[in-house]
């Protein structure tokens, strides 16, 4: 029986190792032109979420967190592009996607953020509208002011004699 078992497993060892650089084609393998094609994609998302960072910015919004993630992604993309040069592809195609993900994640948080801004008043123009009030409000209380003291040391100064000294 063990000497059956031995021919029956040195026949499956053979069989698969015939049948081996067969099948090697058939599973999928990243390719260099695969991997090229994810990073440009990943390089076109990024572009377009720095677009719409930089018109959030231009909008008054606070982008400083969309800023460093967009760094963050640009690391990444770095990567991409090193380990395609390494020839490592299904590593560059995975964080290429992951790029492309991550870009469109921050476009659209920027947008979200472009839109809560145009609903919410302008922090400017309500500063403004505060100082105008302000101002006026101090301006009326001083004339008030000026006008209940004025007779007072209107009198006072009509009864003081001055004196020239010469």
């Amino acid at each position: 029986m063990s000497l059956q078992f031995s021919v029956r497993f040195l026949a499956a060892i053979a069989i698969v190792a015939i049948l081996f650089p067969v099948a090697t084609p058939l599973i999928p393998a990243e390719s260099a032109q695969n991997a090229s094609v994810e990073i440009a994609n990943a390089s076109q998302a990024l572009s377009a979420a720095f677009i719409k960072v930089s018109e959030a910015e231009r909008d008054g919004v606070n982008v400083s967190g969309l800023t460093n993630r967009l760094n963050k992604a640009g690391g990444i993309l770095t990567s991409a592009q090193e380990a395609l040069e390494e020839g490592n592809y299904s590593g560059a195609v995975s964080q290429a996607v992951s790029v492309t993900d991550f870009a469109n994640g921050i476009a659209l948080d920027a947008t979200g953020l472009m839109n809560q801004a145009a609903t919410q008043p302008s922090s400017l123009l309500l500063s403004l509208l505060f100082t105008l009030v302000g101002s006026v409000a101090l301006v009326a209380v001083l004339f008030l002011m000026w006008r209940r003291f004025k007779p007072y040391y209107t009198r006072k100064l009509l009864k003081t004699n001055p004196r020239l000294s010469g």
